[in-house]
């Protein structure tokens, strides 16, 4: 009976411990789950926060200088003398606007040279000191003749080209073509350039004085 009655009673208390372990499990189930509902809440704050600070913004600085006018004024026209051609060859005459020498066709002998010559001089009038200014040519026209000798066969045209400063030369670069700087003096002072440039002939020049013109333009870089 005793053995019966052990049997008997072993069920049951096998059948109050699975009841106490559901109780203490669903206990256990719901902390778990209390845990749970507030760590995703607290990882969606923090996703939001991390959100919040993905959008940011800087500030610039906006600048503009002012810089003084420039005017430019010519003092001298470029005149490179009077010229001797010699049994119709071509040739060419240069004044060097660094110290204002005449090349006659490096001294071939073609072509003669005599009487005084002159470069082109300008002044920059103005500017803000220091800066730099770029000098340009341009509308170069060819030197013509004031009157028509009259000679069967004569060129009434001597062209004119290679225009030079005894300032910086900057190559052509790209789409932009060569040009020239300078640095403006101030204070007061004007900032000035001699032109120098190159006369062609083709040997049947008729006899009397020609004429052409060119363009300077200057302008901060």
């Amino acid at each position: 009976m005793d053995t019966l009655s052990v049997r008997r009673e072993a069920p049951v208390v096998f059948s109050y411990g699975i009841e106490d372990h559901l109780w203490k499990d669903q206990d256990n189930m719901k902390h778990l789950l209390r845990t749970g509902v507030v760590c995703a809440a607290f990882a969606a704050s923090m996703g939001m926060a991390t959100t919040a600070h993905a959008q940011d913004s800087e500030t610039a600085s906006a600048f503009a200088e002012i810089l003084e006018a420039i005017t430019l004024t010519k003092n001298t026209d470029l005149d490179f003398g009077a010229v001797v051609l010699a049994g119709g060859v071509a040739g060419t005459v240069t004044l060097d606007p660094t110290d204002g020498s005449r090349d006659c066709d490096g001294a071939s002998g073609n072509i003669l040279c005599s009487g005084t010559t002159a470069l082109a001089t300008f002044s920059i009038n103005g500017g803000t000191t220091g800066k730099t200014v770029r000098i340009d040519f341009s509308g170069v026209t060819d030197l013509t003749i004031d009157t028509p000798s009259g000679v069967a066969g004569a060129d009434e045209t001597i062209a004119l080209g290679s225009m030079t400063t005894d300032q910086t030369f900057v190559a052509a670069a790209g789409s932009d073509p060569s040009y020239y700087t300078t640095s403006i003096v101030g204070g007061g002072s004007t900032t000035d350039f001699a032109v120098g440039g190159t006369i062609s002939f083709d040997g049947v020049e008729g006899v009397g004085t020609y004429t052409g013109s060119f363009d300077v333009a200057v302008d901060y870089l």
